[in-house]
């Protein structure tokens, strides 16, 4: 009788294979260092990045993908994430922690890729009004203030849903993670990668689901690391439960 491949144990991803899988498969490297000239993705340290908040925090890729820009933790402060319970699995919230370094990476972003899209696409009128888009008049470290509304709301009580509608007085959406044109960054897309030598390197295991850090603590990755599509980029890293 055939095993179920559900019912096999799940193994753990040295955090080295990790590192190995995120410079390969999202950044677009050799295993040992240098450009890949096969390599067809763009946006590798975005996606690189995006991959670290899920290795180091524990957050689910649905948790991770929805951030809004405001809940990103200020650099000098705590380096927490308060997890929104209207998009947390069974809707409880909670409280993860990113490495100080890691979120000092988020505001690079914020500050060089992410401006340079809303600054390309605020020039070329891209930002254009929607029917149900909300706009925000101030943003908080716990809730958001709207346009023609007394009341504030709390992020822990916006969806995945609604949180596609936040805007600012400029059109730019709050989510964090934009495509080129001004967009959500949300769903897997097509494969762009054609090296097929280095595809055999990032096959870690279909059921892995864990790695293990340097400190010896496990950290739940909320993909399965099986190459095939990626979020952003090409590469598949979703898959979650």
């Amino acid at each position: 009788m055939e095993t179920d491949p559900q019912d096999e144990p799940l193994r753990f991803v040295s955090f080295e294979d990790y590192l190995l899988w995120r410079n390969v498969g999202l950044r677009g490297e050799l295993p040992e260092g240098g450009a890949d000239p096969p390599w067809r993705g763009r946006h590798g340290e975005r996606n690189a990045l995006f991959a670290d908040v899920l290795a180091h925090s524990g957050m689910r890729l649905g948790e991770a993908s929805c951030l809004l820009v405001p809940e990103v933790p200020s650099p000098g402060g705590p380096a927490e994430f308060r997890v929104a319970g209207a998009v947390a699995k069974r809707r409880k919230g909670r409280r993860v922690f990113l490495p100080p370094c890691k979120v000092r990476q988020l505001h690079h972003f914020l500050a060089v890729e992410r401006d340079a899209i809303v600054a390309r696409c605020t020039a070329d009128g891209r930002f254009t009004p929607a029917a149900t888009d909300r706009t925000v008049l101030r943003t908080g470290p716990y809730a958001l203030v709207l346009d023609g509304s007394a009341r504030n709301w709390p992020y822990g009580r916006i969806g995945p849903a609604e949180r596609r509608r936040p805007v600012r007085r400029t059109g730019e959406l709050l989510w964090l993670w934009l495509a080129d044109d001004g967009g959500r960054l949300s769903q897997p897309r097509g494969r762009r990668y054609s090296g097929g030598r280095t595809r055999g390197v990032l096959r870690l295991g279909s059921r892995s689901r864990c790695i293990r850090t340097p400190c010896g603590t496990l950290s739940p990755l909320s993909f399965r690391v099986a190459i095939e599509y990626d979020w952003a980029c090409g590469l598949e890293v979703c898959a979650l439960r």
